[in-house]
């Protein structure tokens, strides 16, 4: 009997604090027009035109369906959370069932907007690799996908100053490991100037190709990385990792120089 992940049909919730997050209010459902969840599993940002975005991806229903079919779509607000739109869809690849799973955006310039996604194909069960798309545009319109290279999964990246990037990658199967590049994003192209492994070379049971959605998320023992910019050039990233059975989080503490 094939194993099938499902994911219950719950509601996404903001919630708001007045006194530097001391009390916070009664949680509000965000309402979407999509009938699947909206999997938001990065951090929303503030963007120059000082409206909120965030980006993402869409679980299947609870009987296995995909009425909308694979794409990501951005969840924005224009008013500090009050209300929220997510009419606008950032990232899908016509005619294929390749996903836009636990995507992250971050702002270069103002008003260009980069998003980054662990694609996966769940029609053909295989990882591709990560996908980036643009906007020019604040996050109204955005470019077709641009393949890194990089076979991530759950991936996160943060802008560094003129045309560089900063991403991290959480890389499993064959080259298992926390990887973090530094990026060349002059227009709109991806090139990788430098890389290390800075975590998790040593980690045992893992994905491998082939294996079905449980099986995978059943090996997973880290992942979900991000980065914080901190002073001058040095970057935190973080994640969590399961190390002897037991659950933890992790940061580094990175020095990217120019």
């Amino acid at each position: 009997m094939k194993k099938q992940m499902v994911f219950r049909l719950e509601d996404n919730l903001v919630s708001f604090s007045r006194d530097r997050g001391k009390h916070w209010s009664v949680p509000r459902i965000i309402h979407r027009r999509f009938p699947e969840l909206l999997e938001l599993s990065g951090p929303c940002i503030e963007l120059t035109s000082g409206d909120l975005a965030a980006v993402a991806g869409l679980y299947k229903m609870p009987d296995g369906s995909n009425p909308t079919g694979q794409c990501g779509v951005v969840l924005r607000s224009r008013d500090e959370g009050a209300t929220w739109d997510d009419s606008v869809e950032f990232f899908r690849m016509p005619g294929s069932t390749v996903t836009a799973w636990e995507p992250r955006i971050c702002e270069m310039q103002p008003g260009r907007l980069v998003a980054i996604v662990w694609a996966f194909d769940v029609g053909a069960q295989r990882h591709l690799p990560n996908q980036v798309v643009v906007s020019h545009d604040d996050g109204y319109h955005w470019t077709k996908p641009i393949d890194t290279g990089q076979y991530g999964q759950s991936s996160s990246l943060l802008w560094a100053g003129d045309e560089r990037l900063v991403t991290i990658h959480a890389h499993r199967g064959e080259d298992v490991g926390l990887y973090v590049r530094v990026i060349d994003f002059s227009d709109d192209r991806w090139r990788t100037i430098e890389e290390k492994a800075i975590w998790g070379r040593e980690m045992g049971r893992q994905t491998r190709p082939g294996q079905d959605m449980v099986s995978m998320f059943q090996s997973v023992r880290f992942g979900q990385p991000s980065l914080v910019k901190l002073e001058n050039d040095e970057f935190l990233a973080v994640h969590w990792s399961i190390e002897e059975g037991q659950g933890r989080i992790r940061g580094h503490r990175l020095r990217i120089r120019a």
